[in-house]
């Protein structure tokens, strides 16, 4: 799991580039202060591998992670 806080998720959509950066941040950056891990221990058999990005890396921390899972599978 890429934990950036929350938030990042919407820099994948149009707005991400048609706003001020200030605007986007206020308007669709939702911290969630939660840690992931426990959420996951939470539920009998889940793991999870988190990692975590600063919100204005995660953009490109999901571009690597989905070409390293990519490439696993050519």
């Amino acid at each position: 799991v890429i934990d950036n806080d929350g938030g990042a998720i919407f820099d994948f959509l149009p707005q991400a580039t048609g706003l001020a950066a200030d605007a986007f941040e206020r308007l669709f950056t939702t911290p969630h202060g939660l840690e992931i891990a426990d959420v996951a221990a939470s539920v009998p058999g889940v793991r999870v591998d988190v990692r975590r990005v600063a919100p204005g890396s995660a953009m490109a921390t999901h571009r690597a992670a989905h070409a390293a899972v990519a490439a696993v599978f050519k």
